[in-house]
């Protein structure tokens, strides 16, 4: 970034068009072109910018259609992605139009103004969009969940104080049953789990509600689609977990050897953080993740806040997530730093301060490529004189004890 660039493109991406902008150091007056995103209009583009010898190419993070753009130019330019925030924050003209936008692009590409912001491999860039698929199916699922509860609600069926766990196995079998118009006596009768059994009478009496047929058909309808979600989230996992076999086994490896980290949430941090070469100090990592303390200064005193909402909020909400589970772990120096911590400044910052933490051991963890070791006390080992004797009798013991009587007269320990 810091060589001295003389021809640059500075690109306004849209869903159906792009307005492109050549630079020249020196020349003032920019040419400018507008060309649709279709498979033609990219090839266009990328022959007019190699005709004219374009060095660097920047472009804002529009949404997702950047990245059609980006991928389609990438092997023949330096791309650089800029952050909408940043260039908005460096815009000098109120009047915005498309070909006014790309012009300011091009003209702080060509000013080294930008900052790249971080753009992931394409094998990356798929299990992050795996991963977010699946977090979008659980969030449904939950939705469903929430649902079926409302409507049990409503027809004052409480079976929620019987199960800790009303759609799991025996849970959903009494759902099932109940929706298909089942009598408590059919229901009961075909619980074979021995635990369940014990509850019988509170789960009888937690049935005896008042049915409608709206609210029946409606959870119906949603245990329908809990399973259904159900099986999509298998297939992602399947695709997730052949993925990172594939690709990322040693990350994985590293990964669940911390404590508080499972599949599911290692596999959400690789697809995030992607290559950890690109974050060359734990500081930047956690500031990127959006977990570093804001910063104030005032008269030479310096004030830490709290973090922002800026930075990566899917990393940074599974390391939370971490973060809850590590802390309930006995015996192990995270939970001791979670509950030193909670005492002074309470449980949230305690867990942010936690998740923070851990986001630098996976920094040095992937740096190094090594698993992760619980840090032990080493005891101290005092090495003292040994005497050996044939036969130990009482003038090797006077001996000893003199010896002993000199070296405490000699340094003035004694009691007296």
């Amino acid at each position: 970034m810091d060589q001295k660039i003389n021809k640059v493109c500075g690109i306004d991406v849209h869903k159906l068009f792009v307005f492109a902008a050549i630079m020249i150091r020196g020349v003032e007056e920019p040419m400018t072109k507008r060309f649709p995103t279709d498979g033609k209009g990219l090839f266009e583009l990328r022959n007019w910018l190699k005709e004219n010898d374009v060095e660097r190419v920047a472009m804002e993070s529009t949404g997702i259609y950047w990245r059609i753009v980006y991928w389609a130019l990438q092997d023949c330019f330096e791309m650089i992605l800029a952050n909408a925030k940043e260039i908005h924050d460096l815009r000098q003209v109120r009047r915005k139009t498309d070909k006014r936008d790309c012009i300011w692009i091009a003209r702080l590409c060509l000013s080294n103004m930008i900052t790249p912001s971080y753009v992931p491999t394409w094998d990356i860039q798929q299990l992050k969009d795996l991963f977010r698929a699946r977090v979008n199916y659980v969030e449904m699922r939950t939705e469903c969940k929430n649902i079926v509860h409302k409507h049990l609600d409503i027809m004052n069926i409480r079976i929620g104080t019987c199960l800790s766990n009303i759609f799991g196995k025996a849970g959903t079998q009494i759902l099932n049953d109940l929706v298909k118009g089942c009598t408590i006596e059919q229901i009961m009768e075909r619980i074979t789990d021995r635990r369940i059994l014990k509850k019988k009478e509170d789960i009888i009496q937690s049935l005896q509600g008042t049915l409608n047929s709206s609210s029946i058909l409606i959870i119906k309808m949603h245990l329908e689609s809990i399973q259904d979600i159900d099986a999509k989230i298998s297939e992602l996992d399947a695709k997730i977990d052949e993925m990172l076999q594939n690709l990322h086994a040693e990350e994985l490896r590293i990964l669940l050897s911390v404590p508080g980290v499972g599949s599911n949430a290692a596999a959400n941090i690789i697809s995030e953080i992607g290559d950890i070469s690109l974050f060359e100090t734990a500081d930047q990592l956690t500031s990127w993740a959006g977990l570093a303390p804001s910063s104030n200064s005032s008269g030479g005193k310096v004030i830490n806040g709290r973090i922002g909402k800026t930075g990566n909020r899917y990393l940074r909400r599974i390391l939370i997530q971490v973060a809850h589970a590590a802390a309930r772990t006995k015996g192990s120096v995270l939970g001791r730093f979670y509950r030193r911590v909670m005492k002074r400044r309470g449980a949230p910052i305690a867990i942010v301060a936690l998740a923070r933490k851990i986001l630098a051991i996976v920094h040095h963890l992937w740096t190094n490529m090594e698993p992760y070791e619980e840090p032990g006390f080493k005891k101290k080992v005092r090495h003292q004189k040994v005497y050996e004797c044939d036969e130990f009798g009482i003038s090797g013991a006077f001996e000893i004890l003199g010896e002993a009587e000199d070296k405490i007269v000699a340094t003035g320990s004694g009691c007296g």
